[in-house]
């Protein structure tokens, strides 16, 4: 896998993560998980690789990597340097992206929907509320409320 244009990058674990470490290893630890993303979880464990990307000498880097492995920050995996979380991160990111590539390949039919009607003449099956306004407990039409006003006004009027 080669590196990622981006990851997820924790802001408040890795300040509390890192409370009470030198600025100088705080900074380099930060530039070290990049570079560790950016191979793919294994960095080759090359001083003057890192300490380039650093911009501090390698007897320098040598000083901090030596800090960032005795606090748990970094691991030594044979000739590489990677991160516990990172790992973690890239397997799952891994895991993604295989189930996103085994979806993009299944056929991409709807399924469960009906098929469209050929003919866009044919006549609309009957709603629910159609076949209610024939029923006698629908509310009276416009014409039914003039009869039934004209109705309660004379039966009124022959009331008094």
């Amino acid at each position: 896998m080669n590196g990622l244009p981006y990851y997820k990058a924790y802001p408040r674990d890795f300040l509390e993560g890192t409370i009470g470490m030198p600025f100088d290893s705080k900074c380099a630890y930060r530039v070290v998980l990049d570079l560790i993303y950016m191979q793919g979880g294994q960095l080759p464990d090359d001083p003057r690789y890192i300490a380039g990307n650093l911009g501090c000498s390698i007897r320098k880097w040598k000083s901090i990597r030596s800090d960032l492995i005795e606090r748990g920050k970094i691991i030594v995996s044979g000739e590489f340097l990677t991160n516990f979380r990172a790992g973690k991160e890239l397997e799952t990111l891994a895991k993604l992206q295989d189930k996103q590539r085994e979806n993009a390949s299944k056929s991409r039919k709807n399924k469960g929907l009906q098929e469209p009607r050929h003919s866009h003449t044919e006549s609309e099956p009957e709603s629910e509320s159609e076949s209610k306004k024939d029923s006698p407990s629908s509310p009276p039409r416009g014409d039914d409320c003039l009869v039934a006003v004209s109705r309660y006004n004379a039966m009124a009027g022959r009331a008094g």
